[in-house]
């Protein structure tokens, strides 16, 4: 994708997460990468407002190319893109996936859980990672190791990040997530999530869709 193609569909999924009710006020940032540099949305501007100029640019060691403050996240951000072979990634606040990270019952990886095929084979196991302070090397670290092996991670008493190829995938999987939460959290006490067996046969199944 050429670069001005890049800066609109981040202009498009970004107000597309705040018109999902994915993100409120200044809340989630959004970046991509072209070229070994980094163009990820600007400090305090609501994401609905987010227009291709407002576009910090920074290169791989956190230098700033251009002159906008990029969102205090942006640290986050770098440190995934030098430790995963990914192009596009989100974090943001949705409220039901927020609700689940910092869910008292929600104490490690294997309580989040699974419901249906199709979210196992887009998403699989989320990562759950501790709660550090926004924008703190903590919190980088953190992630950065959770995310090396998961799709998404979910922190605690803050929200969910995730990362991947393309704007559609990972706006995707941020819905797929909130949907699953959803369920756990309105019919969590009728609903039988997949078992682990199941859940390993499903992973299993290299290219296979979900339903």
């Amino acid at each position: 994708m050429r670069l001005e193609e890049a800066k609109k569909e981040l202009v498009k999924y970004s107000r597309m997460l705040a018109e999902k009710n994915l993100v409120v006020s200044s809340g989630g940032n959004i970046s991509f990468i072209s070229a070994g540099r980094v163009y990820v949305t600007a400090t305090g501007i609501a994401l609905d407002e987010i227009t291709i100029d407002d576009l910090a640019v920074l290169d791989l060691a956190g230098n700033l190319i251009n002159n906008l403050k990029p969102s205090k996240e942006a640290g986050m951000h770098l440190a995934i893109y030098k430790k995963k072979e990914v192009k596009v990634i989100i974090h943001a606040h949705p409220f039901y996936s927020t609700v689940v990270a910092s869910h008292r019952d929600i104490r490690s990886e294997q309580d989040i859980p699974c419901y249906t095929p199709g979210y196992v084979v887009k998403v699989g196991q989320l990562g759950l990672i501790g709660y550090y302070q926004p924008g703190s090397q903590e919190l980088s670290a953190a992630v950065t190791r959770s995310i090396a092996k998961h799709q998404g991670v979910l922190m605690r008493n803050h929200g969910v990040i995730v990362a991947g190829e393309d704007f559609r995938q990972v706006f995707n999987l941020i819905e797929d997530i909130e949907v699953n939460a959803r369920l756990f959290l309105e019919y969590g006490n009728v609903m039988a999530p997949l078992s682990s067996k199941e859940i390993k046969a499903l992973q299993s199944r290299r290219g296979g869709e979900g339903s």
